[in-house]
């Protein structure tokens, strides 16, 4: 076996499939290859591609501040709107506070006065209970001064008849039979109808009576006031002749009655003490003058 020979063993080998003695030789079926300087010259030219020329990058800044700028104006404007929706907010909020003051202060106003409310209904309360104790003790007086009446009425009657007892038939009192309601009150209204007055002497309803001659004092009529009666018993008293010195013009033609009051009629004034004892002490001094200058 020869010696290794190196390089040289190869010598009648082809640097490369496609050349022949030294030349290359491109077949019309296989692609050609690049070249070493093609190899090394194409990673240049990317490169050289890859890099944005000057325009392009000045176009790239542009929109970039466009973009920056729009984006800035969109930042500014979202925060003036928080800070306008914070206003309001804060604007809302103090309203409602304030609103929260007035109805705090609004229910310190009404527990007040419904404080007051039931102070003045537990017054009203207390008032209504003296009142009502005051009806009570009025109530009871009046029942106790019924009572005094009426034992006053029958301590009277029962003197009279004592002393009618005890006296001299020809000197007897009269009784009287004719005694008006116990009440002062009562006996003295004005709608009272005197139911027990003696009526033997009133002949004619005075109370509807029109007188058809003329009289010097009014109607001519005492009126039933004067001694303590009322329209319902009139006795149709002439005004001249006893409630005056002078004498009847008409005389026996006058309407209105000139006989003297009988004892029942005298009695049952005396009944009405405001005015009856008065009346009947007047008349009497009338008549008795008239008497005696006749």
């Amino acid at each position: 076996m020869d010696g290794y020979k190196g390089s040289e063993s190869f010598a009648h080998v082809p640097s490369s499939p496609y050349s022949h003695n030294g030349s290359i030789s491109r077949s019309s079926t296989c692609p050609s290859l690049p070249t070493y300087e093609e190899s090394v010259e194409t990673p240049r030219k990317r490169k050289a591609q890859d890099v944005p020329d000057v325009d392009s990058d000045e176009d790239f800044r542009e929109e970039d501040d466009r973009s920056l700028n729009r984006w800035k104006a969109a930042y500014h404007k979202a925060m003036k709107y928080g800070r306008e929706k914070k206003s309001n907010y804060l604007q809302l909020k103090g309203q409602l506070l304030e609103k929260d003051k007035q109805v705090d202060k609004a229910n310190a106003v009404l527990h007040k006065r419904n404080g007051t409310v039931i102070e003045l209904q537990a017054q009203v309360t207390n008032l209504k209970l003296k009142v009502n104790n005051c009806e009570k003790t009025i109530h009871e007086l009046e029942n106790e001064l019924h009572d005094l009446k009426i034992a006053k009425k029958q301590s009277m009657q029962k003197h009279l008849n004592e002393t009618m007892a005890s006296s001299p038939t020809e000197r007897r009192p009269h009784i009287p039979t004719h005694v008006p309601h116990d009440s002062t009150a009562t006996r003295e209204h004005p709608r009272y109808k005197h139911s027990e007055a003696p009526r033997k002497n009133v002949k004619v309803d005075f109370q509807r009576l029109i007188p058809s001659l003329h009289y010097p004092t009014g109607t001519g009529k005492v009126g039933p006031g004067h001694y303590g009666s009322n329209a319902y018993w009139d006795l149709g008293l002439c005004q001249v002749h006893f409630r005056t010195p002078g004498v009847c013009v008409h005389g026996e033609r006058c309407e209105y009655r000139h006989t003297p009051l009988d004892v029942d009629e005298r009695q049952y004034i005396r009944f009405f003490e405001k005015r009856g004892p008065a009346f009947l002490a007047s008349t009497d001094a009338f008549l008795a003058a008239k008497r005696s200058v006749a």
